[in-house]
């Protein structure tokens, strides 16, 4: 068995749809993989690596549940990526709810959420991190998630990721 936990690899399902997920669990006994796709386990011939790029999608998706689990690993993937090169990362958490993306602050007493300046500076941070993460996105959804950076008492919306 040459593939280990959270290997990014390619499963071709029995309809020859692509779905790119990861080895969840590894039954070494049986020589079965447990992919994160619907729990599927499959043998390691039924697998290969995944050398695409971390926010790309599978070209071929005809089933609305496939389209739906890629679509929600995408927005997942993304918000990884922010939290991992988020610009002021002891100062602002990133989360996701549903379709939307949040950035809050970690706001400290002697901080002033009122400074302008201070606002604007975080918001162009952020923005430039959000083309970032729409320059590496190479997907098929033509979606847009929303971004709030959640500022109290003022609440910003940031440029969207187009997916």
């Amino acid at each position: 068995m040459s593939f280990e936990l959270s290997t990014s690899v390619i499963y071709i399902t029995p309809e020859h749809d692509e779905v790119y997920t990861f080895i969840k669990e590894i039954d070494n006994k049986q020589g079965l993989y447990t992919l994160d796709f619907n729990n599927v386990v499959v043998p390691e011939n039924k697998i290969k690596v995944n050398t695409h790029t971390n926010f790309s999608v599978p070209s071929l998706m005809t089933k609305n549940r496939i389209i739906n689990y890629h679509y929600d690993k995408l927005v997942d993937s993304i918000v990884r990526f922010l939290i991992d090169h988020n610009p002021a990362e002891d100062l602002m958490k990133i989360y996701r709810k549903r379709e939307v993306i949040y950035f809050e602050p970690i706001i400290d007493d002697s901080e002033s959420p009122d400074d302008k300046e201070h606002f604007r500076e975080l918001t162009d941070k952020l923005n430039k991190l959000i083309g970032m993460a729409n320059s590496a996105i190479k997907s098929r959804f033509n979606k847009h998630i929303v971004v709030i950076l959640n500022y109290p008492p003022k609440t910003h919306h940031l440029h969207t990721i187009r997916i």
